[in-house]
């Protein structure tokens, strides 16, 4: 992700200057947020920060990458990013907790003894259980 990141914005940079190096920074940690949870996540955020104010941030191949981009810039940033971890973590979890459940209900669904129907407002079946299929014939 932080290649990714980093290439893109190695082709953003005649448009974005020295203004914003951690840019695209932010899409990197949110893509390994949500496939790869917090810990690659924060791996992006560290290893994007050096390497994005290494190679965009004058003045550049330097280590004084602290007081280049200052103090509150640099914790500014680690707040947005512990932000954007924590709601596409929390997403994650509330989208893991709601397949789960709807997995639960599909399993008691399919093993009543009893036919179950689900209808809309125009009569048309929206779920049926497995008796039911066998019952009505679907």
């Amino acid at each position: 992700m932080v290649c990714a990141a980093l290439i893109a914005r190695g082709i953003l940079h005649p448009y974005a200057r020295d203004g914003v190096p951690l840019s695209t920074m932010y899409v990197g940690v949110a893509f390994a947020v949500w496939y790869g949870g917090w810990k690659p996540a924060a791996g992006v955020v560290i290893v994007g920060y050096v390497a994005a104010l290494w190679l965009f941030h004058p003045p550049r191949f330097t280590f004084k990458l602290w007081e280049s981009f200052g103090i509150f810039r640099s914790v500014l940033y680690a707040v947005s990013c512990s932000i954007t971890i924590y709601l596409c973590e929390s997403l994650r979890r509330a989208e893991r907790r709601h397949a789960a459940s709807e997995a639960r209900v599909v399993s008691i669904l399919d093993n009543m003894h009893e036919c179950f129907l689900s209808v809309d407002s125009n009569w048309r079946i929206t779920v049926a259980n497995r008796k039911a299929e066998k019952c009505v014939g679907a």
